[in-house]
């Protein structure tokens, strides 16, 4: 099936509801392409998201969807934002040039984003906003235009097992009182020089930045009142 063309969202699950989108193809919607939210929980699968206006997927309430093997193309939003109190599977999709981040999880949203993969997209790959909580483990996240995985506000994501490689920024950057755990990720070819953060020390070339000091290529940024875990 093919959707385009819509002002609003061309497909909606709400309350309770379930289903499947299979091999459809979301094409050119001024509006979103999927919306899902109340407690549904559909199976979203095999899907062609390609030139949307607004993020293609949209997860809020306390939804608990599978999102899984979609192909994001050159969307003007977001490929998936997630707020509320949802709980996505996000896995194996392939998500590439959009203008916003790939995947954006707020609120207090959590759920899993496993084994996707993510390229060129303008803005960070993934980025871990409010209250979110959700493990983000095994994804393929290169070339992007700010860090691969941002984690900032009071978010306690689990960011584990992802290659971040030729990002612009650093790997991973964690900003304001974000507590993440952030563990068994390989991270290199970084390219741009940081300026400096907070008071601390420690500083190094491929580590964490907690420094006044100028740091050229750090992997992992960790700065304002920020915390959290950082292990091999």
């Amino acid at each position: 099936s093919e959707f385009s063309g819509h002002r609003k969202a061309a497909i909606m699950f709400r309350d309770e509801a379930a289903g499947e989108v299979r091999q459809s193809r979301l094409r050119g919607n001024v509006g979103h392409g999927i919306v899902i939210h109340g407690s549904s929980r559909p199976l979203v699968e095999d899907n062609d998201f390609i030139a949307n206006g607004s993020p293609a997927v949209v997860v809020r309430g306390q939804a608990t969807p599978v999102i899984r093997e979609n192909r994001f193309r050159d969307n003007e939003d977001y490929a998936v934002v997630v707020g509320g109190a949802a709980q996505p599977t996000i896995t194996g999709n392939v998500m590439t040039g959009q203008k916003l981040p790939a995947i954006a999880i707020r609120d207090e949203a959590g759920g899993i984003v496993r084994g996707n993969h993510l390229r060129d997209n303008a803005g960070y790959g993934i980025i871990v906003c409010g209250s979110g909580q959700p493990i983000v483990e095994e994804n393929d996240i290169r070339a992007h235009k700010l860090p691969g995985i941002a984690v900032m506000d009071q978010a306690k994501a689990v960011v584990r097992g992802n290659i971040l490689e030729d990002n612009e920024g650093v790997s991973i950057a964690v900003n304001d009182t974000a507590q993440p755990i952030i563990e068994g990720n390989t991270l290199k070819s970084n390219k741009r020089t940081l300026g400096s953060a907070s008071d601390g020390d420690g500083a190094s070339e491929e580590g964490d930045l907690n420094s006044r000091r100028w740091v050229k290529r750090a992997a992992i940024a960790i700065r304002d009142q920020a915390s959290g875990v950082v292990r091999s």
